[in-house]
């Protein structure tokens, strides 16, 4: 963030749609925590709890019934539900922006790459021959993009990204530290002297607005594109293996693992920790739980989870059943005394635990049977 930038109360409450009760010309240079919260800053809040226990120099952006008092704020009624819209605004107005252009000295540059004068190629980049950087592309340093590969417009790749060969990243993408795109897949053949690998010849396409996490890794296909739909959000620590293809706008959360061949519809979430076996399609729409594992096609809409993965309400009554498990061998062990009480059919060791000592000597009159 640019410290050195202000901003008054009444220009953030018009950008925002809320007004001023005090000075509406006091400047604030930051967005804080609540904890954080003093008169050079603002925050945001709509919990009373936390309201009681700010500073009274404090500036906020609150709904009016959260302060009885003359403190000095923004009053925005719907103040939980406008944080992003918040957000945005501030990232605008206090966010440098990054307008360096060309390439940077310590970069390595194809002669035969093709490089838009205005995007950046940060401090030791690479640039491999046949690529094309468009436009306004942003990468920040130590970002590594392979041979024939394309980067459109308005994508940001920070550092220590790999773009392997044959890739195409759409614009305005967003790609987090760490990440590598174009991975050979997991491919091999079992053959008498061991696996012999499956070369891996085609490529990742990833569409426009895309976001993808720290430390993800997506496969290349085998021979066509593995493929990354419009508008989807990928989260850090996230595998996408070689041949899947993903529709638009789809949420990916953290430690997801999708298999070879995976096709995955519009609009479709999947939790946190969740896999998807190979060859399997996820319709559009459907929700993956989190942990859960999808063994076969989930229609559209449905929500799924447990493992294997089935339709929720039904893992629901697994589970709850399985709760009542021990209540269950319980009563029927006691059915199985009863039934041996009255017919004198002793039940297997598989059926039942064994009869004690003393409801032996029961039955026998009181004497101990010879062995």
């Amino acid at each position: 963030m640019d410290l050195s930038k202000k901003i008054s109360l009444a220009d953030i409450a018009r950008n925002i749609g809320g007004r001023v009760i005090g000075d509406s010309g006091r400047m604030v240079g930051r967005l804080v925590l609540p904890k954080d919260a003093d008169g050079g800053s603002i925050c945001i809040l709509w919990d009373v709890r936390i309201a009681e226990t700010l500073s009274e120099y404090a500036l906020v952006i609150a709904p009016s019934a959260l302060f009885r008092t003359g403190r000095e704020r923004i009053v925005l009624e719907n103040a939980k539900s406008a944080l992003p819209d918040i957000l945005r605004f501030f990232a605008a107005f206090l966010v440098r922006d990054d307008d360096r252009r060309g390439i940077h000295p310590t970069a390595a540059v194809s002669p035969n790459a093709s490089v838009h004068r205005d995007s950046w190629i940060g401090p030791f980049c690479s640039i491999d021959d046949d690529t094309v950087i468009e436009a306004g592309v942003r990468l920040l340093s130590h970002v590594s993009v392979g041979r024939g590969c394309r980067v459109a417009g308005g994508t940001v790749i920070e550092p220590h990204v790999t773009v392997m060969d044959r890739c195409s990243i759409g614009r305005n993408v967003l790609i987090h530290g760490g990440t590598v795109i174009g991975a050979d897949g997991f491919g091999f053949q079992p053959a008498p002297e061991g696996h012999a690998k499956i070369p891996q010849l085609g490529g990742v396409e990833i569409g426009a607005f895309v976001e993808i996490g720290a430390c993800t890794t997506i496969d290349r296909g085998t021979i066509g594109d593995t493929t990354i739909g419009d508008g989807t959000k990928i989260d850090d620590h996230v595998h996408i293996a070689h041949n899947v293809e993903i529709g638009k706008h789809c949420i990916i959360v953290g430690m997801a693992g999708i298999a070879g061949s995976v096709v995955i519809e519009d609009g479709v979430v999947l939790a946190a920790r969740s896999g998807i076996k190979d060859h399997v399609r996820i319709g559009r729409g459907a929700q993956i739980a989190g942990n859960a594992g999808v063994t076969k096609d989930v229609p559209p809409g449905m929500t799924v989870s447990g493992f294997p993965a089935r339709e929720h309400r039904k893992t629901f009554k697994v589970y709850a059943l399985m709760e009542k498990l021990p209540d269950l061998f319980d009563r029927v062990k006691r059915l199985e005394r009863r039934a041996e009480g009255t017919s004198g059919v002793f039940p297997t060791d598989s059926q039942s635990d064994k009869t004690s000592g003393e409801e032996k000597d029961a039955r026998s009159g009181g004497k101990a049977s010879a062995i």
